[in-house]
């Protein structure tokens, strides 16, 4: 890609958060490493961290960028509000956009609450360089409105551009530019209760996922298509972290790995090939029902220890009625047969989903206590902007509330009562981990930084 003409300085912001633990922000940091092949000079800053904080208050207006740039999940939309605020009265002459997943969902509403000059939705790094270019040749409206993919101020109004196409080769994109945070704050940090190794590193070999739950609102900015990225580019990414960075675990967070099982299958081969020694998991979980024996064998051996596994209820009439499209009869024999390939086991549920009552609850509950599954979480059902749920409930009870969008805090507007959602989350935990078994596992398997950072987060979770 050929650079342009006068260089843009963009710095990229990721807002504060109510989650109790703070990934890197991997998004911007990929849209980093683009603007930096396209000519640009960028950097990001995460707000979850003092030090950062610190830094954008200290950025004087002859020192600011050409653009500033933000994301945000619904979640984080209040707070990053209020950064949009300061950026506007410090900073006024100085474009600022936002994007992610919200963003990407609510349009032309989120930006005029946000305060934004522009929108990025869906996927954002060609949306965001020809935006660099129109605003460089002096921001006609004109050169906004032929942008795909941007909603943008115009006067007093809100203008809303055709969507832009989900980029087909993901291979061109450049890796994430660890360079440009500091990384050294998320290698050595506990992610969730187990972490093999000292140092873990975030890694995306895919976008988009083609299955249709009504509670998810991923598809938003990464569309449906499944778009893996090639073998040998994934694990480029992973040996450039392991001999660089000295990153010895790895946190695979797509939300379809095993999707294409050949493509899984040649990942395993390849870090095998090059003999990298690893341990990795999917925090994010995979389909249970992709997993075979042969592909399980090829996952141990080249360092997979933990699987996630979305199952959400245990209730079929629930299930169905999220789309989710899920056996749970053959759910006991997957998990045992990835338990016999010595792989531990993650379940993922949601109290609460639309139909829920106490009953169905207290069944979803059951299932998961009386399961084999190592280690489960439980969350409370909220139905995100850009999901179907959303499109349903989206004028009912606390829907506009964005506070209200967390998986430990009861949403108004479900089928039942905010204090039975938390009596019921309050019940989950208890009933799975007070057992022998987990119990000794955990204190097999936990080392002092996971008991402490359990401790912390269960407490601010059932509270």
């Amino acid at each position: 890609m050929s650079g342009p003409q006068r260089p843009t300085q963009v710095l990229l912001l990721k807002p504060s958060s109510f989650a109790f633990s703070s990934p890197p922000p991997l998004n911007l940091m990929a849209l980093a490493a683009f603007l930096r092949d396209a000519g640009h000079t960028s950097h990001v800053l995460d707000l979850c961290f003092p030090e950062d904080i610190a830094d954008l208050k200290a950025l004087q207006p002859a020192d600011a960028p050409t653009l500033f740039g933000l994301t945000s999940t619904t979640p984080d939309f209040p707070a990053a509000t209020l950064v949009v605020q300061d950026l506007k009265a410090r900073f006024p002459r100085v474009p600022v956009v936002i994007g992610g997943i919200h963003v990407s969902a609510l349009g032309a509403s989120a930006l005029e609450e946000a305060g934004a000059d522009f929108g990025v939705c869906g996927e954002g790094e060609f949306t965001l360089i020809e935006l660099i270019v129109a605003i460089q040749a002096g921001g006609a409206a004109a050169d906004f409105a032929a942008i795909k993919g941007l909603v943008w101020r115009d006067g007093a109004t809100f203008r809303v551009n055709p969507p832009r196409p989900m980029l087909r080769d993901v291979d061109s994109l450049p890796a994430p530019a660890w360079d440009l945070v500091r990384c050294e704050r998320y290698f050595i940090k506990p992610w969730h209760l187990l972490q093999k190794r000292e140092r873990t590193a975030f890694v995306m070999t895919s976008r988009g996922c083609p299955f249709g739950c009504t509670f998810c609102a991923s598809h938003t900015t990464l569309g449906r298509a499944f778009r893996g990225r090639s073998p040998n580019v994934v694990v480029d990414e992973i040996e450039t972290l392991y001999r660089e960075r000295n990153i010895r675990e790895f946190l695979i967070i797509d939300d379809n790995f095993t999707f294409n099982r050949d493509r899984a299958v040649a990942i395993c081969e390849e870090i095998l090939r090059r003999g990298l020694d690893i341990s990795w998991r999917t925090p994010n979980g995979v389909r249970i029902d992709t997993l075979d024996p042969p592909l399980l064998d090829l996952m141990k051996r080249s360092g997979c220890y933990l699987l996630g596994f979305g199952i959400e209820s245990g209730d079929r009439g629930i299930l169905k009625r999220a789309h989710k499209h899920l056996d749970l009869d053959i759910v006991a024999d997957r998990v045992a047969m990835v338990k016999r390939h010595g792989i531990m086991t993650f379940g993922y549920f949601i109290l609460g989903l639309p139909g829920e009552t106490w009953s169905s609850a207290l069944q979803t509950i059951k299932f998961a206590a009386t399961s084999d599954l190592d280690l489960a979480h439980f969350g409370l059902y909220a139905p995100y902007p850009g999901s179907a749920d959303f499109e349903r409930l989206k004028d009912g009870p606390g829907a506009r509330d964005w506070n209200n969008y967390l998986f430990f805090k009861p949403f108004p507007g479900t089928d039942l009562s905010q204090p039975a959602l938390k009596a019921l989350l309050r019940l989950s935990y208890p009933s799975f981990f007070l057992n022998p078994s987990r119990m000794a596992l955990l204190a097999r398997e936990l080392g002092p930084k996971q008991i402490a950072e359990a401790a912390r987060v269960l407490y601010h979770y059932m509270a």
